[in-house]
């Protein structure tokens, strides 16, 4: 590859950016945490059916330290907004990050329930039953996917992804699970220096992911109708919505994971969920 040499400068993200909007800045007036709450329900009355207030103010709430008001107001989107599948997996993002992952469970389900044809929906409940300890139920999950147990569900997109978590869940937790009936292929140890998860709330994001080696050389991945049209097409059809990278015999070093959003116009919230694994399997 040429022409890839990194030279930009871009600043991390931060909690700073929510203290630029008008209902925070209001907030930020008062210096204990019963004023504060106490003004958000006031604020509340004119904002009850905006998605994005109530996941700033749960953001908010959550610099406070109080973690179990950050959750009870997150949780508004959901009763506002129980079809809506897009904000529902935004909401099971939040709670992940906030590490309620009981609750997160009872989203993912629920978004099985309202799209059982979409792959997504099968893997993102394997997943989280694999974070909240219930390994032998994902294990049944992915079973399932791969016996075919989903009719009418195509999972060919995810595929690689799946193998991959499989074998992490039975690499890491063989001793706690009943193999019984799952291929040899996949009771294999497979292991990675590093491992990127990128999972997006709605299948209309755009955005590009940069990635950066310590040698200060960058690949990029685009998600967008114009530059990978085939791509989003497909997880429409499947209804997916992630995507893993790995990295095996990496450079060492420090690698930059940048993120630039090309979303032109929403009509809701969109979120972007990164996770980074070290030593994967």
């Amino acid at each position: 590859i040429k022409n890839n040499n990194y030279t930009e400068k871009v600043k991390n993200l931060s909690s700073d950016i929510l203290h630029t909007i008008s209902y925070i800045k209001e907030l930020d007036e008062f210096t204990t945490f019963q004023e504060v709450y106490k003004h958000y329900l006031k604020q509340r009355a004119s904002n009850f059916r905006n998605s994005l207030y109530y996941i700033n103010i749960s953001d908010y709430v959550a610099l406070w330290g109080n973690k179990k008001a950050a959750v009870e107001i997150l949780t508004n989107v959901i009763e506002t907004n129980k079809d809506d599948v897009s904000l529902l997996r935004l909401v099971a993002y939040k709670l992940e990050e906030q590490e309620n992952y009981l609750l997160a469970k009872k989203v993912y389900q629920k978004i099985v329930q309202l799209k059982p044809n979409e792959a997504q929906s099968y893997r993102d409940l394997a997943h989280i039953n694999t974070k909240t300890g219930n390994y032998q139920k994902a294990l049944e999950i992915y079973k399932g996917i791969y016996n075919k147990k989903y009719k009418g569900v195509d999972f060919s997109g995810l595929k690689v992804l799946i193998d991959n978590e499989l074998r992490n869940l039975v690499t890491l937790h063989k001793d706690k699970i009943n193999l019984l009936g799952l291929s040899k292929s996949y009771q294999l140890r497979s292991s990675a220096e590093a491992r990127v998860v990128i999972e997006w709330s709605d299948k209309e994001a755009a955005f590009e992911i940069q990635f950066v080696n310590p040698q200060k050389k960058y690949f990029k991945w685009l998600h967008s109708n114009e530059s990978n049209g085939l791509r989003l097409f497909n997880e429409k059809q499947q209804g997916f919505n992630t995507e893993e990278f790995i990295l095996t015999n990496a450079n060492k070093g420090e690698w930059i994971i940048n993120i630039e959003s090309k979303q032109q116009k929403s009509t809701h919230p969109i979120a972007l969920k990164y996770t980074v694994y070290k030593n994967y399997g």
